[in-house]
């Protein structure tokens, strides 16, 4: 379905982009954080144009914001607030629904008068009293925004909402007449009498719950769906299987990794060796767009913290801003939405988002099935209570403000925009197209609803529900979203940790654990029409996510080996050389890891649990001088004493201390995992209590002390810690020890008293020094070493016989996702070294005469290796392709520049039909490229620099197959075209110069 902004394909990411942020509050944040000199100078004239400091700030809400904001620019964005607010045009006026349910005729008609009492009300479903500003506008506009089909006046003050009057007992009209609104202009009904109006919905809108479709396993489901994956955090394996059960050939999956995430950015890169051999190289690409005055529409900040890629068919990605709390994610759909349609048209039926935490438990084939019996309908997961009660909880009635990457509240919302009902319950959609291309469309609803979500918490919640309910979409929506989520409101919905980024509370489930898997049982999963779950973490439990992985691929032949240690187990990074070695507060800690005799670094630090109930433990992955790599296998010890008879408050038993920190408030646990605690870094204890007699309070903890004792014995910090009211029975208390003003390095002592002398029990912890000693006494005394794996040299002999012995594996196995991850983790510490090379250098290139440089590594029928260099910046290796081969890329020197495409289904020799894949810059910092049998394949290799080198890898040999040399095209395609490319013969301008190498020969 081609759109009008379809035709603007050379200049959809400018313009399209552009239309749908255009909004004042949008640019306005572009140009006050950045620091952009242009936008600020422009702002502050329009700042003198309007004269914002005349305008008063509306309420508490707004002097509050003021009084903490300490950039000008957002208190200036704030006085734009108010003023907008106080000439009353913060909002639009909004179109009448098109929903077919609604009648713009009967809107405001009046019904007529009604017995009513407390305990036998006629509308039942929601209820408002205003004191002060009653009235029919008011009521009519607070009823029909939750979508209601009545509202009523009663007793001056009250306004009642409901969808049903049957029954009702109809009374004398003059009895509603009696009691004047409380704004005073008007009647608003009388004592236990109810004057009723019409919203103008005709009847309620109930959309109909999913219920599970049965699959047909001799059936090709014809749907395509459109994966969009917003990624965060450091646990790479939790995402790669969870890739591996949504995978499919089929589908499209849009990826989005906030820069800020480079480990997880640099994980993703990889994730193809797990998905499929056919999987492609990965675009990272993040260009910059202009406005229609020349202004750069994505700036240094936006630069360094988004970066977005796609996988699998490949095509770069819309830049869009940083936002925060919910803003980013709507951006970022409606962003992967526009692309997707202005670039090409790509077949996709639906959209749906998931996140790192997100599980399929019931297989891709039973989505597809479900999906294809509701074609044409959208899943929204609604709130499932008062549409009413749900927004004042949403936050509605408030204007919120993104600035100094906070979210603030600044006003209460004066006004609703009439004829504009409101409706939501999740930010887990699963759109079908024709919804997702009206909401990113020009067309009058669409562009205004945004505008108004731009002063929204949580937009994504509400958005796309809002959008269907007001619009022809109203009647095509299937109340759920194939999701369940790991409830637990008492422990999910604490959020005073939030304040510190966001003046609201929002709730959000907590991580599965083996004993809560329950909820998503095969039985439960398709009893509710379930297709999804959320929240998994492998850090709580890795169990819960293996039973969701095992049930929802239970129809595939995907191998997984259930008494492989990793099936149980939990690893996740905490440190990468390359990834935090500008930020590392503690590298004499990670040294200090490492053996006596070893003089190299730390490559990885992770936390490594054997199963959900084990320890949590250290595995330390590094190098010596000689390339050798090798792990550790570290077990805290926690100097933990607790007074066994006598360690208890009343009922309350005191179990167990923890200390550490980076506590997570939700899931009550200590996610620094090294247990390396800085001087002037913020400590958690962590207290557990077990319940062992009666008690009349629902708190799951007693009234404690604790004390802080430095290493001197001195107490430095007291706490009176409150009972408090945990699921798990935990209580904790923090300590920020920048605030001490004698705190030192050293053991420290905590105590746990109930008031009186008497210590229930202590525990002992270390502060380390900021300087660069730490002792190693000090380190083995907290870190016992468990074992550990001595690696084997990477000389030039084992590292070509182990590649030699992989490539034959790669051959001939069935599952080759094993030996693709490990020669690419092999590739990655090949050096000139190693191979026993000694490359020339730049200046001495220039006095070659060829243009590359070409040396023969090893030979065999699995393999041919060999490495590659180039005399100057620019030199190319023309486009060319390796019939049938795997190929290996890893730069040794400098940097390079990769063109690709990929072979088509379709594609045969005679007619080579490929999709371009794009570009992608690789340097020695950057990990081993593959380009498989198929994805890649054909490609063109420049340099970037002069004297640039590269290692290269083909499995198997050449034997009898040669390479084919094409033209390229000229100018590049669209990433994502498809077409046909025209061979060409050797081009005149490629000779190699052949650089002396003892080659080895393997015979097989």
């Amino acid at each position: 379905m081609p759109l009008p902004f379809r035709r603007l394909i050379l200049l959809i990411v400018a313009l399209a982009l552009f239309s749908l942020i255009t909004d004042w509050l949008i640019l306005r944040r572009i140009e006050g954080e950045e620091g952009n000199e242009n936008g600020n100078n422009e702002r502050k004239e329009k700042n003198e144009k309007r004269s914002l400091s005349s305008c008063e700030l509306p309420d508490e809400l707004a002097v509050s914001a003021m009084k903490r904001m300490k950039n000008e620019e957002c208190k200036d964005r704030l006085r734009e607030v108010a003023c907008a607010i106080e000439e009353k045009r913060l909002h639009e006026t909004f179109p009448h629904s098109t929903c077919p349910l609604y009648d713009s005729g009967r809107k405001d008609q009046y019904i007529g008068c009604y017995a009513d009492s407390k305990g036998n009300r006629l509308l039942s479903n929601h209820s408002f009293t205003w004191k002060n500003d009653n009235s029919r506008e008011k009521c009519g506009l607070m009823c029909s925004r939750a979508g209601y089909v009545y509202y009523g006046l009663e007793f001056g003050v009250e306004c009642f909402c409901g969808n049903w009057i049957e029954g009702g007992r109809k009374i004398d009209e003059e009895k509603c007449r009696t009691h004047s609104c409380s704004s005073g202009m008007e009647k608003c009904g009388g004592f236990e009498s109810i004057a009723v109006y019409a919203t103008g919905m005709t009847k309620p809108l109930i959309w109909p719950q999913p219920k599970y479709i049965e699959v047909d396993h001799n059936k090709e489901y014809d749907i395509r769906i459109l994966f969009v994956l917003q990624l965060n955090g450091r646990n790479v394996r939790q995402v790669r299987q969870m890739l591996r059960s949504v995978y499919s050939r089929k589908h499209h999956y849009y990826i989005h990794v906030d820069s800020r995430q480079k480990y997880m950015l640099n994980g993703i890169n990889l994730v193809r060796l797990y998905l499929s051999p056919q999987m492609g190289l990965i675009i990272l690409r993040l260009r910059e767009r202009g406005d229609r005055k020349g202004r750069k529409f994505v700036s240094e900040r936006a630069q360094k913290h988004i970066v977005s890629l796609l996988f699998f068919p490949i095509f770069e990605l819309l830049p869009f801003f940083d936002r925060q709390y919910g803003e980013e994610l709507l951006f970022f759909l409606w962003s992967s939405m526009l692309f997707r349609q202005s670039s090409l048209d790509l077949e996709w039926d639906y959209i749906i988002n998931m996140s790192e935490s997100d599980e399929l438990v019931l297989s891709l084939k039973e989505l597809e099935a479900q999906l294809d019996s509701h074609r044409g309908h959208s899943f929204l997961a609604t709130h499932g209570h008062s549409t009413g009660r749900f927004l004042e909880k949403q936050g509605f009635d408030y204007v919120f403000l993104e600035c100094e990457n906070r979210m603030w509240r600044v006003a209460h919302r004066p006004s609703f925009p009439s004829n504009i009902g409101l409706n939501g319950g999740s930010d887990w959609i699963v759109l079908y197209r024709s919804l997702a291309e009206y909401s990113i469309s020009n067309e009058e609803l669409p562009t205004k609803l945004k505008r108004l979500f731009s002063s929204v918490i949580l937009p994504v919640e509400s958005f796309f529900h809002s959008l269907a309910v007001n619009s022809r979409f109203c009647s095509s929506v299937v109340g759920g979203n194939l999701r369940m989520t790991n409830w637990n409101r008492k422990q999910g919905c604490r959020c005073a940790w939030l304040k510190k980024v966001v003046d609201w509370c929002g709730c959000s489930p907590l991580a599965f654990t083996s004993e809560t898997s329950i909820k998503f049982t095969l039985e439960t999963a398709q009893k509710r029409g379930v297709y999804f779950a959320r929240k998994f973490d492998s850090v709580v439990s890795n169990e819960a996510i293996l039973k969701a992985y095992l049930q929802s691929t239970r129809f595939s032949s995907l191998d997984f080996d259930l008494s492989h240690p990793r099936a149980n187990s939990s690893l996740v990074n905490i440190f990468n050389v390359d990834v935090d070695r500008s930020s590392l507060s503690h590298s004499s800690f990670l040294r200090s890891l490492l053996p006596l005799s070893t003089h190299g670094r730390v490559i990885d630090l992770f936390m490594y649990k054997q199963s959900d109930h084990s320890e949590e433990q250290l595995v330390v992955l590094f190098e010596d001088g000689m390339n050798d790599h090798s792990e550790r296998l570290f077990r805290f010890t926690n100097y933990v004493n607790i007074e066994e008879e006598d360690s208890n408050i009343g009922p309350f038993f005191l179990s167990s201390l923890d200390i550490g920190t980076d506590f997570d408030h939700k899931e009550e646990i200590l996610r620094g995992f090294s247990k390396f605690i800085p001087e002037g870094g913020e400590v958690t204890l962590v207290l557990e209590w077990i319940l062992i007699g009666e008690t009349n309070t629902s708190k799951s903890s007693p009234e404690c002390i604790v004390e802080w004792r430095d290493r001197r014995g001195i107490i430095l910090a007291t706490h009176t810690l409150q009972p408090y009211d945990s699921t798990r029975g935990r209580q904790f208390v923090q300590l920020n020890l920048s605030l001490l003003k004698d705190a030192e390095a050293g053991e420290w002592t905590v105590t746990v008293t109930d008031g009186s002398s008497r210590p229930l029990g202590t525990i002992n912890f270390s502060v380390f020094s900021s300087d660069d000693f730490i002792s190693r006494r000090t380190i083995e005394k907290l870190y016992r070493l468990e074992d550990e794996c001595i690696g084997i040299s990477m000389d030039r002999g084992r590292l070509l016989e182990h590649l030699s012995s992989l490539a034959r594996r790669l051959i001939t196995s069935n599952a080759i996702n094993n030996e693709l991850g490990e020669i690419t983790r092999i590739l990655q510490g090949v050096t000139p070294r190693s191979l026993n090379l000694t490359l020339p250098s730049s200046s001495s290139l220039l006095q070659n005469g060829a243009p590359i440089l070409y040396s023969a590594i090893a030979e065999s029928p699995s393999m041919h290796c060999s490495m590659f260099g180039f005399r100057t910046r620019n030199d190319v290796i023309p486009m060319h392709d390796h019939p049938t081969m795997h190929g290996f890329i890893r730069v040794l020197r400098g940097s390079l520049r990769i063109t690709s495409f990929s072979l088509l289904p379709t594609s045969t020799l005679d007619t080579p039909e490929v999709r371009f894949n794009g570009e992608r810059d690789v340097s020695e910092r950057d990990g081993c490229i593959y380009l498989s049998p198929q994805m890649d394949n054909i490609h063109q290799v420049r340099s970037l620099e002069d004297g640039t080198f590269f290692f290269d890898l083909l499995i198997p040999g050449y034997k009898e197959v040669d390479c084919t040399y094409f033209q390229l095209p000229n100018p590049l395609p669209a990433v994502g075209t498809e077409m046909e490319l025209q061979r060409c013969s050797t081009p005149s301008s490629y000779s190699c110069l052949h650089l002396p190498y003892d080659t080895q020969y393997y015979e097989e």
